[in-house]
């Protein structure tokens, strides 16, 4: 099976945040799966590399360096790694359930 990045909470030490930033790094086909029902904004910029982003409901979308995208959450969707030096992600959540509050 393909292999789970490990993503890297930024600002942890921050208490009642309105925004939950995060830095994920994706080798090529590593996969980050964020389920539906937390965040209710996402935000992500691609910082370099390659990525596919899969959401339910909606074809695949190829980010690569400089590209961004903004988008409501509420079903599962999948960050993964596309070129062969992988990415790396800036993802903001935001919203009542935004993720390490």
């Amino acid at each position: 099976g393909a292999m789970v990045s490990n993503p890297d909470l930024l600002a942890s030490e921050l208490l009642n945040k309105q925004m939950t930033p995060t830095r994920i790094s994706l080798r090529r086909g590593l996969i980050e799966v964020s389920e539906g029902g937390h965040p209710e904004e996402v935000f992500l910029l691609v910082l370099w590399g390659q990525m596919v982003l899969m959401s339910e409901g909606y074809v695949p979308v190829t980010l690569e360096y400089g590209d961004a995208v903004y988008f409501g959450v509420n079903s599962t969707y999948r960050l993964i790694g596309g070129s062969a030096d992988g990415a790396e992600v800036l993802r903001i959540c935001t919203g009542t359930g935004a993720y390490g509050r």
